[in-house]
Order: C-alpha cells, then sequence, then structure tokens
C-alpha cells in the first residue's frame, strides 16, 4: 500500500485506538500497518496480525501515552482500612 499520510502526525507504526463496529467503544492495542489515500491498514499488537479490514481516519485515533500506576497516599490508606478476606479452601 502507498505511503500518503493524511493525518499530519500518523506514519506507519503510530499506536492507534480503534473503533469497534459492533458496539462503537475504542480499543487499544494497535499501530498503523499502512496509510492509503482513503484509508488505513491496522496491526494488533499483541500478535502482529495486519487485520483484513481498512479503516477510515473517523475510526482511529491515537492512543494515549500510558503512565506508570501508583497509587496516591490516601488510595493506599483506605486499601489498608478495608477488611481482609481470606478464603479457606479445603
Amino acid at each position: 500500500m502507498p505511503e500518503t499520510r493524511r493525518h499530519p502526525s500518523w506514519d506507519t507504526g503510530t499506536r492507534v485506538m480503534v473503533r469497534n463496529r459492533f458496539d462503537g467503544a475504542w480499543v487499544a492495542g494497535f499501530e498503523l500497518a499502512g496509510v492509503g489515500e482513503h484509508s488505513y491498514e491496522v496491526r494488533r499488537r499483541s500478535d502482529h496480525v495486519v487485520l483484513p479490514a481498512r479503516f477510515e481516519e473517523s475510526e482511529l485515533r491515537p492512543e494515549p501515552e500510558h503512565r506508570q500506576f501508583s497509587r496516591s497516599a490516601s488510595s493506599r490508606a483506605q486499601l489498608a482500612q478495608r477488611p481482609h478476606r481470606l478464603a479457606v479452601v479445603h
């Protein structure tokens, strides 16, 4: 597929979210595999498979950069106050 850039900052390899065509939810874990004149090829990052469907720009959006997860001090205090429940397995 020829490399014709439409979105100014989207190149092959750009991480994107894809709109699920069934329920409209946004799904992360994809990257652009190709940029065409009217559509984009998308690759699933988990197994590097290029999806057979092509996507319009309205069906894609940049994947937000992930921040390292850390709990705030107040969240840790709330967790410490919860009663712990242990499951007993016989």
